[in-house]
């Protein structure tokens, strides 16, 4: 059985979690108002069946928290099944995990893409609905 790297399993975990778990399945985006404030909520269900609602300015961090748990649970599989070369210590454990992984250059850079490119504009979609409602769909 041949090796494999820490590194090289978990970028290909990842690429999977964002791809297939967390593809947008249905998107709600609303402006809600409470007295002296209005701010953004987004209600987000993914293809593997969570749901995030939020307000937009704290959704990136709950997101980076659902993904980061199910990258780590997905690892936890693959890593009975594989021989890896250099699993760091303490790996069988979130935090330990968690904080290794977040240390990798690309993985930042990656989940940010993800975001950048799947969830933000579901959050711009309220204001495209609304120019829509305003304007008619001639824009």
């Amino acid at each position: 059985m041949s090796s494999t790297s820490f590194e090289e399993v978990v970028k290909r975990l990842l690429s999977t979690v964002l791809k297939e778990d967390f593809e947008v399945a249905a998107f709600d985006v609303i402006l809600a108002r409470v007295p002296g404030d209005d701010f953004e909520v987004a209600d987000i269900k993914f293809s593997n069946g969570q749901r995030i609602g939020s307000p937009t300015d704290i959704f990136k961090a709950v997101l980076f928290t659902r993904v980061t748990h199910s990258l780590f649970a997905y690892y936890l599989q693959v890593r009975s099944k594989i021989e890896l070369s250099d699993e760091p210590e303490d790996c069988s454990g979130f935090i330990a995990f968690r904080d290794r992984v977040c240390n990798f250059a690309w993985f930042r850079s990656t989940f940010q893409a993800y975001f950048d490119c799947v969830i933000v504009p579901v959050f711009n979609s309220r204001i495209s609905s609304r120019l829509i409602s305003l304007f008619g769909d001639e824009l």
